[in-house]
């Protein structure tokens, strides 16, 4: 068994970098190094439009738009909110968010949200 940490993983760098290995001497290679979970689309986004570019694709990244299938907020918690107080415009606002490049931002008042909504029962 291994040693367990007394490291916050909150505290954890979400730095990271990407390298082109071109200048090494081995064309075709590209790496990214450190990160955190919420750092990984966006260090998927720039990892892949590294390799588009290098492979000469022009077509401008769609990522920013896909929102990500399975993201944290259910069709019964949207049900939920559809019936509470809150400010409709603001709901559909903060939960377009689920799923898309801004959702880590956002994140804060998506669990208000969805704590709101369960409270009002």
């Amino acid at each position: 068994m291994g040693e367990e940490s007394n490291v916050d993983a909150r505290s954890a760098s979400r730095t990271y970098d990407v390298f082109d290995h071109e200048s090494d001497g081995l064309q075709g290679l590209v790496t990214i190094s450190g990160g955190k979970l919420t750092t990984c689309r966006l260090m998927g986004e720039q990892i892949a439009d590294l390799t588009a570019k290098k492979l000469g694709i022009r077509e401008a990244s769609r990522t920013k738009e896909v929102q990500l299938v399975g993201s944290g907020v259910d069709e019964e918690t949207r049900r939920r909110l559809e019936g509470t107080t809150i400010e409709q415009s603001l709901i559909r606002r903060v939960l377009g968010t689920v799923g898309t490049i801004d959702e880590e931002r956002y994140m804060p008042a998506i669990r208000l949200l969805m704590s709101y909504a369960l409270s009002e029962e």
